[in-house]
């Protein structure tokens, strides 16, 4: 086996190197906080940089402003009026020398994955592993999206640097970036920087982290273990990048690069947004009146609302006038489903023991293994949502081991 299932879908992308499309900035921005708490107040005055949410707890890193101005309101978000200014606190170059310091350094510039998961990157580079492979994943298997396309383009020599940085602190001596067989134009790019780039095959979710684990090593992530743990971390293009641009200048990260695409836009362009930019703001200067908006792909991105805003973890945003959800119908164990499982589960299987609540045919099953691609409800021909019944068999199982 050279390549794990998966399944073809039309990319809706060229093979062309992308730039970033210019924007003003927005006259506000309302960044979420997450799980840190507000360390401002109304009225302050803060600058792009500025530490603005900190978590007592260490696991999730710092929010920043991305703007400088005014906090006008705080909730679960620190609302910041633009003064125009751009004003940045000032920083120096930041000192790696050795483990802390790097993990130090990632808490510190608030950096988490940018390809849609989150995880805080100063807890993947504490690996308790030896680790001696590094992968970066520039697979944006979604179709549509560009930003980290736009990355690649723009940033392969930070790329490159942050990449250096992570294997010398960690002892690596092997750094691959998994790209798309339609991103040919950015290996070129890469390759001249001295990393190892891997053509990955052309089915979705080839940009899954185990998937790419496999298909750039042949090694297998086995169930309840980590990357780490057959010697890999994966990281995403852009988190590399600004991890090496954190080092050079100092400043955290403050914004972030986001396709915005879909049927409503004719050509997929990508801006670099600050966090916490109103979606609506964007969409207005693309003149573009949408019904429904998702926040990340076709196939494991969220419907969002009119109010939503560029988050860290924001890659896309899609614009569609309608998004119709077909009527279900009875299974009819055709099978198809299993047959396009990256990780080769029983999607129907699991479908029937969630609506029966069997929660130890759910672990039987290995539902936790789901990486919920969408493959499964992609392929069924009764359209059933197995994508959502695998998420909430996966939620059933953990109340049942946590009563």
């Amino acid at each position: 086996m050279s390549q794990l299932a998966g399944i073809h879908i039309n990319s809706n992308k060229k093979n062309t190197l992308v730039y970033e499309t210019e924007i003003e900035f927005p006259t506000f921005v309302r960044i979420p906080l997450g799980k840190c708490s507000p360390t401002v107040s109304i009225g302050d005055k803060v600058k792009i940089g500025q530490v603005i949410g900190e978590c007592e707890k260490k696991f999730t890193p710092p929010v920043h402003a991305s703007v400088s101005g005014t906090v006008k309101g705080i909730d679960d978000y620190v609302e910041i009026a633009s003064d125009g200014k751009k004003e940045r606190v000032l920083t120096d170059r930041i000192e790696i020398t050795n483990r802390e310091s790097l993990a130090k350094a990632a808490y510190e510039c608030g950096l988490v994955g940018l390809g849609g998961a989150g995880f805080p990157t100063h807890i993947k580079l504490q690996p308790k592993a030896t680790v001696d492979t590094l992968i970066i994943n520039g697979a944006e298997c979604e179709p549509y999206i560009i930003s980290d396309r736009c990355v690649m383009t723009q940033k392969a020599r930070e790329i490159a640097e942050g990449a250096d940085i992570i294997a010398g602190v960690l002892g690596i001596t092997r750094k691959i970036i998994g790209i798309e067989k339609n991103s040919t134009v950015c290996g070129e790019k890469l390759s001249q920087y001295g990393l190892e780039v891997k053509i990955l095959g052309d089915k979705y979710p080839k940009g899954a982290e185990k998937v790419i684990i496999y298909e750039c090593t042949g090694r297998v992530v086995e169930e309840k273990k980590l990357p780490s743990d057959c010697g890999v971390i994966v990281l995403n293009a852009a988190t590399v990048a600004k991890l090496a641009e954190y080092v050079k200048t100092g400043i955290p990260l403050v914004s972030r690069y986001v396709t915005f695409a879909g049927p409503l836009i004719s050509d997929s362009v990508c801006f670099n947004l600050p966090i916490g930019t109103p979606v609506s703001y964007v969409l207005d200067k693309l003149k573009v009146k949408a019904q429904h908006i998702l926040d990340g792909g076709v196939m494991m991105g969220k419907e969002v609302g009119e109010d939503a805003v560029v988050t860290k973890t924001t890659g896309a945003i899609l614009a569609f006038d309608e998004l119709t959800y077909p009527k279900e119908t009875s299974c009819i164990r055709c099978g198809r489903c299993y047959g396009v499982c990256p990780v080769m589960l029983s999607p129907a299987a699991i479908d029937r023991a969630y609506h029966k609540r069997d929660v130890k045919l759910l672990k039987n099953l290995k539902v936790n293994i789901c990486m919920e691609c969408g493959c499964c409800e992609y392929v069924c021909p009764a359209k059933r949502r197995l994508t959502e019944f695998n998420r909430r068999g996966k939620i059933m199982l953990k109340e049942a081991e946590n009563a």
